[in-house]
């Protein structure tokens, strides 16, 4: 009694957090009636865990604005960290490329040089990706490529740059998503040394460089340079540098539709600052800055519309070639696991393990890694993770949660904190190794991994 007295706003917040997802969860068995009891599971699991971190954001954020604010003072980090952390990335990039040689050359009687072999890091959007950085998007609808408008273009303007030097858009790339990836690490290094100690920051650079999903910072897809920009702007909204937030944010939203979620996280670290704050005048007017952050993703509409006339054509085109459109997150699970279970008893355990179980297990893997850390973790991460998650997790035709989730950074500083237990650091380590090799030999195998 005497704990709901003296955390009554946080219990009634939270109480009403609950009573949304019962209801929502309601809703939805009133429309999709469950038929089996594995169904059940996954669905309740799911929306447990999702409000569980939900309650602890809930409780972090009132005791964060209710605390007295301390100085933030920005933790100045040598540049041979940089340099260090910079080679180590770029030493993982080459790492994955020769072990993807190997597993070419071993498993699948592959023949060709190690040059030859870097056509396999083509991943299953990069001809849309390359063909908007040799062409934009003319004659998207009569050249049978309806769907590249479907892809937003600031990774491809990064390719179409790239290969005035290279003369190869597919070279530029790699080359782009390798080099932001190793610029990413050193972001993700001075964003986790602003709220952890220095060994905790380099766990987050190891994870990041050995999530099972890593793969696909090196292959020639937007997930390195999205991962990027959302640092930068995460890193400027800590460091209470708004223009810095806004400008990365924008581009993040430029890079891909979800990064326009940056506004939630960065909009409050910002309110956080108002609040603290003696002169309200100087932040109030800095927080036009954060404006970038939607003129991002609204640049992409304006796209849309010069070339088709209305600023959501995108949407449907999503619907229309692939029933895609926003849905409940614990819908996903659902038919993952009916799709997963079905492939399997039709004897195509491969994809099913490759696609729909790989799908399940980073979703859930994902929960239950920020539930663990959740109390330690700062709120603007926190919430920044529930939207994402609802938002990425919760398209009605989910093919790449693995790849989705990679580039959600609040799940590499949960796992290094995570892993200030060294039993913990060496079991995290090592599973994310061995699945990593399971899941890069499935994309080499060409298995339906996205």
């Amino acid at each position: 009694m005497n704990f709901f007295r003296s955390h009554k706003t946080e219990c009634w917040i939270a109480g009403g957090l609950a009573a949304v997802l019962l209801a929502c969860f309601l809703l939805y068995g009133i429309d999709h009636p469950f038929d089996v009891w594995q169904e059940w599971i996954v669905v309740l699991a799911d929306l447990l865990l999702f409000l569980l971190i939900g309650i602890v954001f809930v409780f972090r954020w009132i005791g964060d604005w209710r605390a007295p604010d301390s100085p933030l003072q920005p933790i100045r980090i040598p540049l041979s960290d940089f340099l260090k952390i910079f080679l180590l990335m770029l030493c993982a990039h080459f790492v994955r490329i020769l072990l993807a040689f190997l597993w070419q050359s071993i498993a699948f009687s592959f023949e060709g040089t190690i040059a030859d072999s870097l056509w396999i890091w083509h991943g299953s959007d990069t001809r849309h990706y390359l063909a908007i950085a040799e062409h934009w998007y003319a004659d998207y609808d009569q050249s049978g490529t309806v769907w590249r408008l479907v892809f937003l273009p600031f990774y491809s303007i990064l390719v179409r740059l790239v290969a005035f030097l290279t003369r190869d858009a597919y070279s530029a790339g790699m080359i782009v998503s390798i080099l932001s990836s190793c610029f990413a690490g050193c972001a993700l290094f001075a964003l986790a040394r602003q709220d952890w100690d220095e060994p905790t920051a380099w766990r987050a650079v190891k994870y990041c460089c050995i999530l099972p999903a890593s793969l696909f910072q090196t292959a020639a897809l937007t997930e390195s340079t999205f991962l990027l920009l959302s640092l930068l702007c995460m890193l400027g909204a800590r460091r209470r540098n708004w223009l810095l937030a806004g400008i990365a944010g924008g581009l993040a939203a430029f890079t891909r539709s979800v990064g326009v979620i940056l506004l939630i996280p960065v909009g409050y670290e910002w309110l956080t600052a108002v609040i603290h704050s003696e002169k309200r005048k100087g932040p109030l007017l800095w927080g036009l800055a954060l404006l970038l952050i939607p003129a991002g993703l609204s640049g992409y509409l304006l796209i849309n519309r010069i070339e088709t006339g209305s600023a959501l054509t995108f949407m449907r085109l999503q619907k229309e070639n692939w029933d895609q459109q926003l849905g409940w997150f614990f819908h996903s699970v659902r038919y993952q696991l009916n799709y997963g279970l079905r492939w399997l008893r039709e004897g195509n355990r491969q994809d099913a393990i490759g696609l729909w179980f790989a799908n399940l297990i980073a979703q859930f893997g994902s929960l239950g890694v920020m539930l663990f850390a959740a109390k330690r973790m700062r709120p603007s991460y926190l919430a920044y993770f529930l939207a994402y998650f609802a938002v990425a997790m919760g398209t009605t035709w989910l093919l790449s949660a693995p790849r989705y989730l990679m580039v959600l950074f609040p799940l590499l500083f949960a796992m290094a904190d995570l892993g200030r237990k060294k039993r913990i650091d060496r079991t995290l380590t090592v599973s994310c190794l061995l699945l990593g090799q399971m899941y890069l030999y499935a994309f080499i195998g060409r298995f339906d991994v996205y």
